[in-house]
């Protein structure tokens, strides 16, 4: 396996540089269990990686440190384009990172949702989609009362397109009543007639930028 030579340069400078903007808070990356990883490494502090639908699940959306997470104030940190939300630019020898702090985090990675094989429908109209959601212990505490309103999203992948339309659906983690349960999942397709991949999320403390909690399945709009 060939490795490029940049990922082993400048990595003890770049996470001091976080390091030091975080001012002693807890860090997260968004959508980078890399970069996660280097940062604990190198800099000896635990760090996280939240993973949202623009990225894909792996070992940081398992792990039961999320629960030690929630409702910390936590220093986030992305790169990439959103610096009207990320506000805060972190120069270093590694690029441009975008960061800012968060006095409550919350994320719910461990819910699953194991979503049919292919889901079909007209533009413009509401379907319920029948999936099995597993909820772990921890995760299923954390949700009454204080998240009841926290929202399953649905995120539609375009081929060559960076980033998944998200559509909000109407159910909301308080409806889940059990550790291990069927529910239907209203969402209304507002997405031009074609042939897509899809997946559920749950919100997340970074806006908009909801978890990714579901395998992808085929969904066609007519």
């Amino acid at each position: 396996m060939d490795l490029k030579d940049d990922e082993f340069l400048f990595n003890k400078e770049w996470t001091e540089d976080i390091d030091q903007r975080a001012g002693g808070l807890p860090v997260f990356f968004v959508d980078s269990y890399q970069r996660a990883s280097k940062y604990w490494f190198y800099s000896g502090k635990p760090a996280y990686s939240l993973n949202t639908l623009d990225y894909r699940r792996n070992g940081f959306s398992l792990w039961t440190m999320e629960d030690s997470l929630q409702q910390k104030k936590m220093y986030g940190v992305y790169q990439g384009k959103h610096n009207d939300y990320f506000k805060d630019s972190i120069s270093t020898r590694k690029g441009v990172f975008l960061g800012r702090t968060f006095d409550n985090y919350f994320s719910f990675s461990r819910i699953l949702f194991a979503s049919p094989s292919k889901v079909e429908g007209n533009n413009g109209d509401s379907v319920q989609i029948a999936v099995n959601c597993l909820i772990d212990e921890e995760s299923y505490k954390r949700i009454h009362p204080l998240f009841d309103t926290a929202r399953v999203w649905m995120a539609i992948y375009t081929k060559d397109v960076d980033e998944p339309v998200v559509l909000p659906t109407s159910f909301c983690l308080g409806e889940l009543t059990e550790h291990k349960q069927q529910v239907d999942v209203p969402v209304r397709l507002n997405v031009s007639p074609g042939n897509y991949t899809a997946r559920f999320g749950v919100s997340s403390c970074v806006s908009n930028w909801p978890t990714i909690n579901s395998t992808a399945f085929s969904l066609k709009v007519k």
